[in-house]
């Protein structure tokens, strides 16, 4: 995974000027605190944004391989309904030969 050159940064603006925090006043302690939630939400964001960054490169440089794979579970599926479908067509023609002999054959004329 790339690694980003530095961390995110957030600076408290006013008027497009940087403002210095006081931490010993609550309301700057308050802004400190949301700086620091907004820096570390921007980290995060950069960190997923790497891990999609990388599952993307990951997914065109294997793309190959994931559709050969494809095709080869797509044939072993294809087998599967093929055989099941012979199966299904033998016991098919088993049972229309059989049931003649199993089923009493019907009166003619009965309502």
């Amino acid at each position: 995974m790339p690694i980003r050159p530095q961390e995110p940064t957030v600076t408290l603006r006013r008027n497009g000027r940087p403002i210095t925090l006081d931490t010993s006043r609550p309301l700057d302690q308050c802004a400190l605190k949301l700086t620091e939630a907004n820096r570390s939400a921007l980290a995060d964001l950069f960190a997923s944004l790497d891990i999609l960054e990388n599952l993307i490169g990951q997914i065109r440089d294997n793309a190959h391989d994931t559709v050969s794979g494809a095709g080869t579970c797509l044939a072993q599926s294809l087998h599967h309904v093929q055989t099941s479908l012979a199966a299904v067509e033998a016991l098919d023609d088993l049972t229309r030969h059989l049931l003649p002999r199993l089923v009493p054959p019907h009166e003619s004329g009965s309502a």
